[in-house]
């Protein structure tokens, strides 16, 4: 995309292709006007799409057992403890089935 609109330079040495990278892609006013747009409109999801997910889990929590939104501890890879926020809506009760002996067990999902 950079060479056809004409941010890229090519040279040669000995014979190499060398392409620089020009970095001044847009003028400064543009980037603050970019940057201006960027935030409304991220502000503009935050705000619109809230409501939804509200909803969301207020039906969660209303037609699921126990919490819509739990913490859950987990260690990273260096072995510390850190906690993260989870929801629930892919979460299924065990089911029962029948064992070998007759008696029902209890299976994972």
């Amino acid at each position: 995309m950079d060479v056809i609109s004409g941010h890229l330079k090519t040279h040669q040495i000995f014979g190499v292709p060398l392409m620089i990278l020009l970095q001044d892609h847009m003028p400064a006013w543009e980037a603050q006007i970019k940057r201006l747009i960027d935030i409304v409109a991220s502000a503009l999801v935050l705000v619109g799409g809230a409501p939804a997910w509200l909803l969301l889990a207020g039906i969660i929590k209303w037609t699921s057992p126990g919490k819509a939104i739990y913490n859950q501890s987990a260690l990273d890879r260096t072995g510390k403890h850190s906690s993260c926020i989870n929801s629930v809506p892919c979460m299924r009760t065990p089911k029962s089935t029948p064992g070998r002996n007759g008696r029902r067990k209890k299976t994972r999902v």
